[in-house]
């Protein structure tokens, strides 16, 4: 592996606070195995994670690791904002805000905007993740 399975791991616990992440440890072991099966390095791994929370709200499933992580393979000109300071800490997709526990959301800046915006256009469109292009 080039990308340890604890390194993933933590990647994707930033995730933890929304209704679609699973706690089964079984399941995230397995698919923290699959992505470092597939991810060259660490900033691969991110840009896993960025693209499947920048057009889905489902958990991501094992059998769509190969594919994700070959589209995502080199960094490539990506067409949203930078992340701001507060949403970089966490891959540029999310926030963590502090109440009733905290929780994970869409940050305020202009890169949560257009994340915030593609969110709405697949809620309307019904678009399931297997379903984006």
């Amino acid at each position: 592996m080039s990308v340890t399975l604890k390194t993933i791991m933590g990647k994707m616990r930033v995730l933890s606070g929304q209704s679609f992440f699973v706690r089964d440890e079984v399941l995230l072991n397995a698919l923290g195995r699959k992505i470092a099966a597939y991810a060259t390095d660490a900033a691969h791994v991110e840009r896993m994670i960025d693209a499947w929370v920048s057009r889905t709200t489902e958990m991501l499933r094992i059998a769509d690791v190969a594919s994700l992580a070959a589209e995502s393979v080199q960094g490539g000109a990506s067409t949203l904002p930078e992340p701001c300071s507060a949403c970089a800490q966490y891959g540029g997709s999310f926030v963590i805000r502090e109440m009733d526990g905290g929780s994970a959301g869409r940050c305020d800046c202009m890169r949560g905007l257009a994340l915030r915006t593609m969110d709405s256009a697949r809620a309307r469109n019904g678009l399931k993740h297997s379903e984006v292009a």
